[in-house]
This record gives C-alpha cells, structure tokens and sequence, in this order.
C-alpha cells in the first residue's frame, strides 16, 4: 500500500482520533496518527538534506526482514524520541500534519537514486528503500489504528 493511500486512510480516521483501546496498544488512534506523519515529515526532511555521497550500502538482516516480508513486528522496536508525539494532539494538528507530509511526499520523487535516510535499526536506506520504509512503517500502525477501532 502506498504511502499516499495510507494517508488517506488516516483521513477517514480521523473521526476516531480519541480512541483507545489498551488491550490494543496503550496510545489512542490520534497518537498513532500523529506518529505516523512525524516519521513521514522528519524521514523526508532528512532524504532532502541527505548527501548522496554519504549513501553506504550495509547488510541488515533485520532491514532485510522487514523489507522482504512487509511487516514489522508489534512490541518490538523503541522510536526515537523525535518521532515520538505529545499525547493530546489536536485534530487540527492533525489535519496540518497530514498537509505538511503529503508535501514532504512529493518533495522526494525525483531526488536522486542515492538520496538517503540513516535509520536508526537499518543503517543507511537509499531513496527507493527509504520510500518502502515509509509505506511498511505507516501500515504498520495504521493495522493498530483499525484494531483500537474495530474492539
């Protein structure tokens, strides 16, 4: 699913920015939404600035799991806390931040092949592989997002 598409998801949740539901994640569906579209705003601001020159390919066979099989496991990882969001945040926060990253988007399509993002877990990810980080990242908590709001 493409991160366009996902974000327009995101936008049909938001009637349901309150929710929560513990005994599916601790945070309510505006904080997995805002979380969401911190990662997408801060990952594309950083492929923007990135030097290409610095891009160094690595082996990860977490990064390789991840990509290969499309999900991330649920528990498993920490954010860093530059994409971790304040608890109450405002639909129209939100709403901003959904504008704000469908900009940041298309910002980054026709960067270069070796634009980068330096993942924390991953290392280095060229553009293309930065691009499904963001797909696999942003389904990752909109699956949470609908099982807070379908219990």
């Amino acid at each position: 699913m493409t991160v366009e598409k996902i974000i327009s998801e995101l936008v049909q949740n938001l009637k349901h920015h309150e929710k929560i539901t513990p005994s599916v994640s601790a945070k309510s569906v505006a904080w997995q939404i805002n979380h969401i579209l911190k990662v997408i705003i801060i990952s594309c601001k950083a492929i923007k600035k990135s030097d290409p020159a610095d891009y160094k390919w690595k082996f990860s066979k977490m990064k390789s799991v991840v990509f290969l099989t499309g999900t991330i496991p649920r528990g498993i990882a920490k954010a860093p806390k530059i994409v971790m969001p304040e608890e109450n945040t405002s639909l129209v926060e939100l709403e901003v931040q959904i504008i704000e990253a469908k900009q940041q988007i298309e910002a980054i399509q026709d960067l270069p092949k070796k634009a980068n993002l330096k993942h924390p877990y991953f290392g280095f990810l060229d553009l293309k592989e930065s691009k499904r980080f963001l797909e696999i990242h942003s389904y990752h908590h909109l699956k949470i997002i609908k099982d807070i709001v379908k219990k």
